[in-house]
């Protein structure tokens, strides 16, 4: 029986204390969850960004390519970049956020896979611009494009991000 708060500190003790020993049948899971967490070490470790070189590519340092995935959460579930974007004047895309210094970079997101596909498709007639727009933007290859003022149910709010209704 578990009798508290006589026993409590025999009970912390064998769960968090430093001589604290797993059971035999949950030694496996211990194990792979030690097993997961260094690998997701190793990769935050080689996907960090070195502050004294800043965000330039170093001779010494070339180890992203232009499309390379590098992601910034751990995470099981596989994610996509997703460009905002809006209707231009000359009937093409623009991104969403076109008043900045790195107007691509603010406007481009990462959704998890699943929130990703319910995403409305572009409206038929952007094709070629967005390859031209792939084509001078290496950053936006593989980016799924996203018509933010198309006025669907799904929205971009500057304070919560992307709002896709289930």
């Amino acid at each position: 029986k578990i009798a508290l708060p006589d026993r409590a500190r025999m009970l912390l003790e064998s769960v968090y204390g430093e001589d604290a020993v797993s059971p035999a049948g949950l030694e496996e899971v211990e194990t792979d969850c030690f097993a997961g967490e260094r690998v997701a070490a190793a990769s935050a470790h080689f996907n960090a960004l070195d502050l004294e070189q800043g965000y330039h590519r170093a001779a010494e340092a070339l180890v992203w390519e232009d499309d390379q995935e590098v992601g910034t959460r751990w995470s099981d579930e596989r994610t996509f970049s997703v460009a905002l974007v809006q209707r231009d004047a000359n009937a093409g895309l623009s991104p969403w956020h076109s008043e900045c210094q790195h107007p691509w970079a603010m406007s481009t997101v990462r959704l998890r896979e699943g929130l990703a596909r319910r995403l409305p498709d572009l409206p038929p007639g952007f094709d070629e611009s967005v390859q031209e727009l792939q084509k001078r933007h290496p950053g936006l290859r593989g980016a799924r494009f996203w018509l933010v003022d198309a006025g669907e149910e799904a929205h971009y709010d500057n304070t919560l991000g992307a709002v896709i209704p289930r």
